[in-house]
């Protein structure tokens, strides 16, 4: 048998969803809290403020893209398609203009002059029609499927974030997810302040559950390899006398502590999943209880106190009374060992009576 201490089964760690302020808490350490209970409120000024000002870029990101995605048919896309038609149209007219020239000067009809301007104008116009396509070119390619898929790409990040900020906006309300007990804090944590500045990811509160109970407890070395997960445990108290819990052994810690004695301790832990609720309102966390631990069953054994037996390294001895009042020494072999009493696997018989020498 050990002793322990009462702790939730399990716990539960209500976050801060989004950097502010505390609004109001409702509870403190020690309180019993049941399923949906309001708990703390949070300011929500900053994280209201961000997203509005995300919406804004979602707005502007669902324009692009939906303006992208019709490009072909867009007003700059329209203006540069007029500029290519206008000015092949005024080259149509030029080279007309010119050919007619050169006719009338090889009449002697027009001068030099006037045929090397006809000329001149082909070549500008030219020009001007291969800037103006080469701008439709690139008019057409601002509305490509790069940089369409690009847009689109920013919308939807930007909607995942919107999502996830309304996500945690609702939960400016931090609500008992279960029945439990809100648990106390370590001397690093900051207290429950209101106006308190609080940042994302920041646990506010610890909700233990009252379901069930888990106790704590430390086992020696020279005991620890006896203990298995899973062996059945009984639990009781003397805070509440009458009462037996029953659980089962959930952790064995591989790594022993050194409490100051020369010998290691190593932390056990045992599950007591379901308690009646006419039992848990006798129970409160951190009671002391004493733990025994049921590392070894057998209906048939036969068992002496341990000072029956002589020896050391595992050869022992016990001297039985024969019936004529005589005693003889016999040859033991021994199994588990508790406290008081050793198991005697061969060398004696039942109901004989052994000489005890301490």
């Amino acid at each position: 048998m050990v002793a322990g201490i009462l702790e939730p089964i399990s716990t539960s760690n209500l976050t801060c969803a989004f950097p502010g302020k505390i609004k109001t808490v409702y509870v403190a350490a020690g309180d019993r809290v049941k399923t949906g209970q309001l708990l703390i409120e949070l300011d929500s000024t900053q994280i209201d403020s961000e997203l509005r000002t995300l919406e804004s870029h979602v707005i502007q990101a669902r324009r692009e893209v939906a303006s992208l995605a019709a490009w072909n048919t867009s007003r700059d896309v329209a203006s540069a398609r007029r500029s290519v038609s206008l000015s092949r149209s005024e080259l149509d007219q030029a080279r007309v203009q010119a050919a007619n020239t050169a006719k009338l000067f090889d009449r002697g009809v027009v001068s030099a002059i006037e045929r090397t301007a006809t000329v001149a104008r082909v070549a500008s116009l030219e020009a001007r029609l291969a800037s103006a396509e080469e701008e439709l070119t690139a008019t057409l390619m601002q509305g490509d499927e790069d940089h369409l898929r690009i847009a689109q790409n920013s919308l939807q990040n930007l909607e995942v974030e919107l999502a996830r900020k309304q996500a945690n906006r609702a939960r400016a309300q931090l609500i008992a997810p279960h029945d439990g007990v809100i648990l106390r804090g370590d001397n690093t944590e900051a207290p429950l302040t209101v106006g308190r500045d609080i940042y994302e990811a920041e646990v506010l509160l610890r909700v233990g559950s009252r379901q069930g109970y888990a106790v704590r407890s430390s086992v020696d070395e020279t005991d620890v390899l006896l203990v298995r997960l899973g062996q059945p445990v009984a639990v009781t108290g003397t805070a509440f006398p009458g009462v037996e819990l029953q659980g089962e052994v959930s952790l064995v810690n591989s790594q022993g502590i050194d409490g100051g004695s020369g010998i290691a301790s190593f932390e056990v832990a045992a599950a007591i999943p379901h308690v009646p609720e006419e039992v848990r309102s006798r129970l409160f966390l951190g009671m002391t209880t004493d733990v025994s631990i049921q590392v070894y069953t057998n209906e048939n054994a036969l068992v002496v106190p341990l000072g029956a037996l002589q020896g050391a390294s595992g050869i022992y001895t016990a001297t039985v009374y024969l019936p004529d009042g005589s005693t003889a020494e016999r040859e033991v072999t021994t199994g588990v060992t508790d406290q008081d009493v050793i198991e005697v696997l061969s060398g004696l018989d039942q109901g004989e009576r052994v000489v005890l020498y301490r």
